[in-house]
């Protein structure tokens, strides 16, 4: 599942008001009997008390529980690797079920296509057409974590918005901030002896964007290692048609068992 194919992606991603009343003091009231009645005094508005703003959530927090209420997306993605003088594209398109983490994408590159499927029962590669394989629990494969998507980003504590973009004609807000890279570049498009490489490099970190629409939904997560030494990895996905029907269901028989 490998293709060869320079590829380099860069793009970069951001978003108060308040507000208070002016209370108007009485009138003093008449002190000579003799004069005629006075006319009422206006009535004294009640001063409001200075509201200070609320604390702003974190806007990944906000913006993953956004998407994830939608239970479902389209999903496109791109994942490029370079090491050792080699360089791999992989493209997929798919769908996710963010409740159940399932997920089933098919991918291309130019040494073929494949495809692969996660339910609550496993995961599963279909190498030729209708022959799968069932991939033993934690034995991974370069891609066998690119459905999970939204992966990591509950711990993206120190995103910034870094500008404004339109996305097929969708105005965002951009959001970037850091995360150690996992030790075998989770869904990074890593074959063994590249995570090999990776896990010797401790300081390696994930430099993630993260496109959030006006809904407040999460459409587009870019990854990309730093400081990782000889390895270079790059992962872009598009989040699309919210809510599409994704009737994921493990394969009705399995070929093989890849430990």
């Amino acid at each position: 599942m490998r293709g060869i194919r320079a590829a380099a992606i860069g793009l970069a991603a951001v978003a108060s008001m308040a507000g208070c009343a002016q209370a108007t003091a009485p009138a003093p009231a008449s002190q000579a009997s003799q004069q005629p009645p006075a006319l009422p005094s206006p009535i004294a508005s009640t001063p409001s008390a200075t509201l200070e703003p609320s604390p702003s959530a974190n806007p990944i927090q906000s913006a993953l529980t956004a998407t994830t209420a939608r239970g479902t997306a389209a999903i496109s993605l791109e994942v490029l690797t370079a090491a050792s003088g080699v360089e791999r594209t992989l493209t997929g398109e798919g769908i996710v079920d963010f409740p159940r983490g399932a997920w089933d994408i098919r991918w291309s590159s130019l040494d073929g296509d494949s495809r692969e499927v996660r339910t609550e029962d496993g995961f599963y590669v279909e190498v030729q057409p209708d022959s799968w394989l069932a991939v033993e629990p934690g034995r991974p494969t370069p891609t066998s974590e690119a459905g999970d998507v939204l992966r990591g980003l509950s711990q993206l504590t120190d995103a910034e918005p870094v500008g404004e973009e339109s996305l097929l004609g969708t105005s965002t807000i951009r959001y970037r901030g850091t995360l150690p890279a996992a030790d075998d570049g989770s869904g990074l498009g890593l074959n063994d002896d590249e995570r090999a490489l990776l896990r010797a490099e401790p300081g390696a970190m994930e430099e993630v964007t993260v496109w959030i629409d006006s809904a407040g939904r999460i459409v587009q997560v870019m990854r990309t290692l730093r400081d990782a030494g000889p390895v270079a990895a790059t992962s872009i996905v598009r989040l699309t048609a919210f809510g599409i029907a994704a009737p994921i269901d493990p394969p009705a028989s399995i070929a093989a068992t890849a430990a």
